[in-house]
């Protein structure tokens, strides 16, 4: 039997810290003193020690607060997930969430305390009542996010579908290349096979070489680079299934370095240093992929909030490779503990595939 996170006990026995235990600790790693997180949250010293410790709950609007109060991300990411397990919130009341601008804002932010399911459900009733096209396309688009988080395949593919069918009526080809890159990943989130797979990112690159504009815009450029990392993935995913021999690889690391040349966003760039760790560790060059997540883990996370579960991923196969068995199966049990409380399925189901993995390979049926 696998050994899971938390000295054998079951996901379900593990305590999980309070909001209070995880501020203590985020204000410990980012500001080093609760007088430095007073200075920086605008408050006194004694108000700090009442969020760490006093029995009060704290309300979204002072969470948000605190949030805004720390640049790391996985941080803020850690101090909203303990918010939502304890306060149970509410926040629905804010007015900004009844516009499609400041739900826009305050899902891409973050800010929102309530459990995936819910988001969804806000997210799709304000597309059912948007006129605005762009608009709907972009809570669209967030909604999309959130079926493929909940493992919510076919919905994710039946609302693709509506996009992409009010992208070719209003002729926005931008747009329409946008649905079929996102229909790629959510198809290679569902684990189809490779066939399919390639078909799907064939498609979906040469429709956007046959429209996109000789001088292209930001928009494009951020499209093409998106593209051709998940293009490197899907060749990852051919390689592990057997599908693909490994010399496929270096065609996935060049596909990976004409996608960082068209970018200068932070975030973007982290993404796909992240794709590149996991490919670099898939050609056995363990040395390289520790340097590379380590920057992810140091720098990476300032600048992309859904950076943490993946690295997780990614340190627990280094660990493996290393032999680390222990290290990896415990991280991995966090992992999928930490991902159910926030109602993130799809990492959640990987994490508990990869343990199933461990525990069959310790018993020599792989």
């Amino acid at each position: 039997m696998v050994k899971l996170a938390g000295g054998g006990e079951s996901l379900g026995e593990a305590k999980a810290k309070s909001f209070g235990e995880v501020l203590r600790a985020a204000i410990k790693e980012e500001f080093g003193t609760s007088k430095a997180f007073a200075a920086a949250l605008g408050v006194s010293p004694g108000r700090v020690s009442q969020l760490i410790g006093g029995p009060d709950a704290v309300d979204a609007s002072t969470l948000t607060s605190i949030l805004k109060a720390f640049q790391i991300h996985h941080l803020r990411e850690s101090l909203h997930s303990a918010w939502i397990r304890e306060f149970a919130p509410m926040p629905t009341e804010n007015l900004r969430l009844h516009t499609s601008e400041g739900l826009l804002v305050t899902v891409d932010q973050g800010r929102i305390g309530l459990p995936s399911r819910q988001i969804a459900k806000m997210l799709d009733q304000q597309r059912e009542t948007e006129q605005d096209f762009e608009l709907w396309f972009a809570l669209s688009e967030r909604l999309v996010h959130f079926h493929n988080r909940r493992c919510e395949s076919s919905s994710a593919l039946n609302l693709l579908s509506q996009m992409e069918q009010r992208a070719l009526e209003v002729q926005d080809s931008f747009r329409v290349a946008k649905v079929l890159w996102m229909r790629s990943v959510a198809l290679r989130n569902l684990g189809v096979s490779w066939k399919i797979l390639e078909e799907a990112g064939n498609q979906a690159s040469a429709y956007r070489s046959a429209v996109e504009p000789t001088r292209a815009d930001s928009r494009w450029r951020e499209l093409a680079a998106n593209a051709e990392r998940d293009a490197a993935l899907s060749i990852l995913a051919g390689v592990e299934s057997g599908n693909l021999g490994r010399v496929a690889l270096d065609r996935a690391i060049e596909l990976l370095d004409r996608s960082e040349s068209r970018i200068d966003d932070l975030a973007l760039y982290y993404f796909g240093q992240e794709a590149r760790a996991r490919i670099t560790l898939a050609l056995g060059n363990l040395a390289k992929t520790e340097d590379l997540l380590e920057d992810l883990q140091t720098e990476g996370t300032k600048h992309h909030f859904d950076l943490t579960e993946r690295l997780a991923f990614l340190s627990a196969g280094v660990n493996l490779h290393r032999g680390k068995t222990e290290e990896a199966t415990e991280g991995l049990g966090e992992l999928m503990r930490q991902s159910q409380a926030k109602g993130n399925l799809h990492h959640a189901r990987k994490a508990d595939k990869a343990l199933v993995d461990i525990a069959l390979r310790a018993k020599g049926l792989q």
